[in-house]
């Protein structure tokens, strides 16, 4: 027989079996089978496959291929008489993929912006040593900034019906007879002060800093790259809590499973093998928001009314001043989106995957029980 059962252990699922096998002399090994299956039985039936697994581990990489009629054992076999050797692999690669036909270049549109340098003074204060004493003094210099400035044209706006489109300066004002101040004072009813409830949060202004880039063109074909830097300041707002102990009915604490019991793990002979562990729990808690009182409303004393009148000064009538309404519309220039394509052929070439390689074979090593 070749293979040996030298001893089983149980398991929860399953059952190890350490055994021998007559395999280019006895190798000791071992493997889980079924719970309830025959050991002897269950590798017998699966001696081939056993000893192409010892194959495997002994030449480590082995790339064997299947023989027409014959097992994988006997595949196994065959490739190590032949030398243990694994052969070249070749791959056909794509060099330049085809591109056809050939693409024109794409054109777009954009509007156009004109580039232009401001000087503006800039001022600093630093601390220097003079005459061995600390100065603070201010330093002046001018600084040359470049802005962008997108162009536009102003044309007339007109109606549906072809007419200039206008829009009032100063409206129109009819005349008006003086009339005499009297004051008035609107009654207000007193009302006390509204209070409510609301959950309580934590405030920090956060301060980011993000980064725009915009192209603007320059002397010929040339754009320039800007990076502009804007300063984003928000408030964060973060919700207080408190947690509180959770109790049943009855008063006693609410706990929850943090790692459950496990009983003692014991081999046929009543021996221990792994000891039992105890449940631990924790106290479950309840998070509530942390409230705070504000004022809804602020209380108001009660004000009597009094009827008035305003005083009007007499007004001379002013006629209507207008002024045409223009739209603003962006200069637009010609640019190239994409350029032009010329069709290519594919062309490919073969590549050495993996070159032809011996496979040493290792030395068994006996599994220990």
């Amino acid at each position: 027989m070749a293979i040996t059962i030298n001893s089983t252990r149980e398991n929860e699922n399953d059952q190890t079996v350490y055994f021998s096998i007559d395999f280019d002399g006895t190798k000791k090994w071992h493997g889980d089978i079924p719970k309830d299956a025959d050991p002897q039985e269950f590798l017998d039936a699966k001696e081939d496959t056993l000893k192409c697994e010892i194959l495997r581990k002994q030449y480590n990489g082995a790339d064997v291929p299947q023989l027409e009629d014959k097992t994988a054992l006997e595949s196994f076999e065959a490739w190590i008489a032949d030398g243990c050797i694994n052969a070249e692999i070749e791959e056909e690669r794509i060099v330049q993929h085809a591109v056809e036909p050939a693409v024109d270049a794409v054109m777009g549109e954009r509007q156009v912006v004109v580039e232009s340098e401001v000087e503006e003074e800039v001022s600093k204060t630093e601390v220097v040593l003079k005459d061995g004493k600390y100065v603070e003094q201010t330093t002046t210099e001018t600084v040359t900034n470049t802005i962008n400035e997108p162009q536009f044209t102003e044309q007339q706006l007109y109606n549906e019906d072809g007419t200039p489109m206008t829009q009032v300066v100063t409206p129109a004002v009819e005349a008006v007879a003086a009339v005499e101040s009297v004051e008035a004072v609107a009654a207000v009813e007193a009302a006390e002060a509204v209070m409510g409830e609301r959950e309580k949060y934590d405030e920090k202004e956060v301060t980011d800093e993000t980064v725009r880039v915009e192209f603007v063109k320059g002397d010929g074909d040339k754009y320039v790259r800007n990076e502009i830097t804007e300063t984003n300041t928000r408030t964060e707002r973060t919700p207080l809590y408190t947690d509180h102990p959770v109790v049943n009915p009855d008063g006693t604490p609410c706990l929850r499973v943090v790692t459950p019991a496990k009983e003692a793990v014991v081999d046929e002979d009543g021996n221990e093998i792994e000891p039992a562990v105890a449940e631990v729990t924790e106290q479950i808690t309840h998070r509530c928001p942390v409230m705070e009182e504000y004022v809804v409303s602020e209380a108001v004393e009660a004000v009597a009314g009094v009827e008035g009148v305003e005083a009007v000064e007499a007004v001379a009538a002013v006629a209507e001043v207008t002024e045409p309404v223009l739209h603003k519309v962006p200069v637009m220039e010609e640019y190239e989106v994409s350029p032009a394509v010329e069709a290519v052929e594919e062309t490919s070439e073969t590549v050495v995957v993996r070159a032809e390689t011996v496979v040493e074979k290792v030395a068994w090593k006996d599994t220990v029980e």
